[in-house]
């Protein structure tokens, strides 16, 4: 089974977000303000807190030899009928289901794996049908 991660940049961007909303907040509460635009920078910092904690706890892909799991939607290889990429994703489709993997949000680190994983799952599907 591997695990690939978020991109790191992509957590600490939205740990950054969180304190700066949380900071602004926090200095409006201090310094006054309207109430309504107070409680708004606090929760879009507790919202960017939250992503952050979920994808630093998240893995972002999950590939095992009998399946691929992006979140919660998962697929199965055995049903794998179509591996294409394009624009930066890509896409896995079976006869009734699509599963899309954009390669932003990954770890550098991964991308290779990834990669060459795709293109070893294209063939196979290739030589299947």
């Amino acid at each position: 089974m591997k695990k690939i991660k978020y991109n790191s940049k992509f957590i600490k961007s939205n740990f950054i977000l969180s304190v700066i909303w949380l900071l602004f907040g926090i200095s409006m509460l201090i310094f006054g303000g309207n109430f309504g635009i107070i409680m708004s920078y606090l929760g879009m910092g507790i919202a960017y807190f939250i992503l952050f904690l979920i994808y630093y706890k998240q893995t972002f892909l999950i590939i095992t030899d009998d399946y691929i799991k992006r979140g919660r939607k998962k697929m199965l290889l055995s049903d794998v009928r179509h591996v294409k990429y394009f624009a930066e994703e890509y896409t896995v489709q079976s006869a009734k289901d699509k599963l899309i993997i954009g390669i932003n949000n990954i770890d550098k680190s991964e991308y290779d794996y990834l990669h060459k994983y795709m293109i070893e799952l294209r063939k196979s599907v290739e030589n299947y049908n």
